[in-house]
């Protein structure tokens, strides 16, 4: 066997020219790629971060506030009539009659839209048209109005009787 020794002092001395023009190419470009790396990160990687975050809170926030309103609130499919999305309040609403009736809700379109349920309740339906990823929609709020009806119609009975007090006493007056 052969064996070639050369020194490390003479193949540095006879090596290093060729070999410093490439050894600081390749520092600088790693420096480069590092910079680029860095601003990649500060610029693109971490505000898109920071916004995501952001977007997950802000959703959150919505479904939470969604979910403890005292009014029912859906997301309908304007031309289905399909429920997207909905609070516990209107589902209990919304399971109590037969799908029919949002239907015919949906045709109407409006707001302080009245229904009498099988129940004895009343509920006022607003439907406010928008958009949800491009498709369609009406926001629904369901409220209870069963109070409301209740006194509306015992003020009526009043105002029934009322006018046949009145009656009653022109006819006593007409007649003395």
């Amino acid at each position: 066997r052969i064996i070639y020794w050369i020194p490390l002092s003479e193949m540095l001395n006879q090596g290093l020219l060729p070999i410093l023009p490439t050894t600081v190419l390749v520092l600088l470009l790693c420096t480069v790629v590092c910079f680029a790396l860095y601003l990649i990160h500060s610029r693109l990687i971490q505000p898109a971060s920071q916004h995501y975050v952001t977007m997950q809170e802000d959703e959150r926030l919505k479904r939470l506030i969604i979910a403890s309103s005292p009014v029912g609130l859906c997301i309908l499919n304007r031309h289905s009539g399909q429920v997207l999305y909905s609070n516990k309040l209107a589902e209990t609403w919304l399971a109590q009659e037969d799908p029919t009736w949002l239907q015919e809700a949906l045709q109407q379109s409006g707001l302080g839209i009245e229904r009498s349920l099988h129940n004895g309740q009343y509920v006022s339906i607003d439907l406010v048209p928008t958009t949800y990823h491009g498709q369609e929609m009406q926001l629904c709020a369901i409220k209870d109005i069963t109070p409301l009806k209740q006194v509306e119609y015992s003020l009526l009975a009043a105002k029934q009787k009322a006018i046949s007090a009145n009656r009653a006493k022109s006819e006593f007056l007409a007649t003395m």
